[in-house]
């Protein structure tokens, strides 16, 4: 895939400075922003600063169809502060400009070179805001996008991909499966995380091992299930449920902060 030259990217930036759309960081609030990738194209981005300096950033995934407007109990959504509390400069990027309201994320986009580029776009604007590693996290079908941004982006510019719930089987709604994603390419630390009681059939917990195994270029792969939770308030592949590891936020949260943790320590052992 091709990068983005600097000098374009950062023209598309001082735009946004210019049409007001850039957030200040220095504020713990979530705002949003205009973030340009492929040419002529801008994903609107949430993005939350932690109240002190960054020690690592994170591109948050939602599922569904990618809209966030349509995601407002999505697991990740729903742990968002607990993530910038401990220090993470959050962004969650929204569906691209020439997909939003429309197709969003559907279909075989989530794994697609131009989800690579719009998503390379969200990285480079991060690093313009704190020279931090750079995290991908992704929950059901926004796995499928963490794993191709890892597997493209590569270790260059994003430091581990966390995949949460993956959706490891073709759904009937046309919910393509993690593994149309180069994952045997990711050579970053992976984390996959699994309910025990995920009842989705897209999302079997069974599937955690032979995930793992499928990140052969990893250098190293964490695996973690958890158990519990608070009864389901939705459908089985819906957030309010195992699969959104409802009522049990605190600890999924906690794993994968832990997992951050790990990783960092790794980096700076060098």
């Amino acid at each position: 895939m091709k990068s983005m030259t600097f000098q374009c990217f950062m023209a598309a930036l001082l735009i946004g400075i210019g049409l007001g759309t850039m957030p200040v960081l220095a504020q713990a609030a979530e705002q949003e922003t205009l973030i340009p990738g492929r040419p002529e194209i801008t994903t609107r981005t949430r993005i939350i600063a932690p109240e002190g300096a960054p020690r690592a950033a994170a591109l948050l995934f939602v599922g569904g169809n990618g809209d966030l407007s349509a995601m407002k109990n999505n697991f990740l959504l729903r742990i968002r502060e607990t993530l910038a509390k401990a220090g993470l400069l959050i962004a969650i990027p929204d569906a691209p400009s020439d997909r939003a309201g429309r197709s969003n994320l559907q279909g075989n986009f989530r794994a697609s070179e131009q989800h690579g580029q719009d998503i390379q776009g969200v990285v480079q604007y991060l690093k313009t805001q704190a020279d931090v590693p750079v995290f991908v996290i992704g929950t059901s079908r926004g796995s499928t996008s963490a794993a191709n941004a890892a597997a493209r982006l590569g270790p260059g510019l994003i430091a581990g991909a966390a995949l949460t719930s993956s959706v490891t089987k073709e759904g009937e709604r046309g919910q393509i499966s993690i593994y149309q994603t180069a994952v045997k390419d990711i050579r970053v630390p992976a984390f996959v995380l699994w309910h025990e009681q995920d009842a989705c059939s897209e999302t079997p917990p069974a599937q955690a091992g032979p995930l793992a195994k499928a990140l052969a270029a990893s250098p190293k792969v964490t695996v973690k299930t958890l158990t519990g939770g608070a009864p389901p308030r939705s459908g089985p592949c819906d957030a309010l449920s195992p699969h959104g590891f409802l009522g049990i936020e605190d600890q999924a949260s906690a794993a994968i902060l832990a997992w951050i943790d790990e990783v960092l320590a790794a980096r700076a052992a060098r």
